[in-house]
């Protein structure tokens, strides 16, 4: 079983393929979309990509198997003049939004698109780090980078909701969630046995 099509595999098998990393950035004032290649473009049907030429560094960010989710931060180099309102106030435009990865596989020959763009990680972002100096993306050299602190979003379901575990608050979380499991924390924390079914 693979997520990839089978056009996806065939240009895998034929030409090694190479990759583009598109990203997401959902902001409150509006969604903005980078990718690390040279040129503005779209990927089949999707939004229009500004080109950052290599300039986004993303920190390699391991799925957690126990629950652990160390903060990380994405660095942009010559950031587009549109990200300068979220800088003024990252409470409201940056904290906990999603900044989505994604991975589209491209033709080896011609650079088009194959098949659709698979999603990595979806991250939820934590504040910024730092300041605009007046970089461009323009063909300037960069001369200003913006820090954007990310978590997985998976690893916020370590985290109790709204400073409490009761099932009030975890069914504000994940409305769709039937875990009962916080029922039996006090019994848990005191010692005292469980009687199984």
């Amino acid at each position: 079983m693979t997520i990839y099509t089978e056009e996806q595999l065939a240009e895998l098998a034929k030409h090694g393929a190479p990759t583009a990393s598109l990203f997401e950035f959902q902001f409150a004032s509006g969604t903005e979309y980078l990718w690390n290649g040279a040129i503005d473009r779209s990927f089949g049907d999707s939004p229009v990509y500004k080109g950052m030429r290599g300039f986004i560094q993303m920190p390699n960010v391991p799925q957690s198997r126990v629950g652990n989710n160390s903060q990380e931060v994405v660095t942009i180099s010559g950031m587009p003049p549109s990200f300068a309102n979220m800088l003024e106030d990252h409470q409201s435009e940056v904290d906990d939004r999603l900044m989505i990865q994604r991975r589209q596989i491209l033709s080896g020959l011609t650079l088009e698109p194959v098949g659709p763009a698979r999603v990595c990680n979806i991250f939820v972002m934590r504040g910024t780090a730092s300041t605009i100096d007046g970089g461009t993306v323009s063909g300037a050299a960069p001369n200003s980078t913006l820090g954007i602190k990310i978590e997985t979003l998976f690893g916020s379901r370590s985290e109790a909701g709204f400073g409490r575990y009761t099932p009030e608050d975890q069914r504000g979380r994940f409305t769709n969630e039937t875990d009962n499991m916080f029922n039996d924390v006090a019994q848990i924390a005191v010692g005292s046995p469980l009687a199984w079914p």
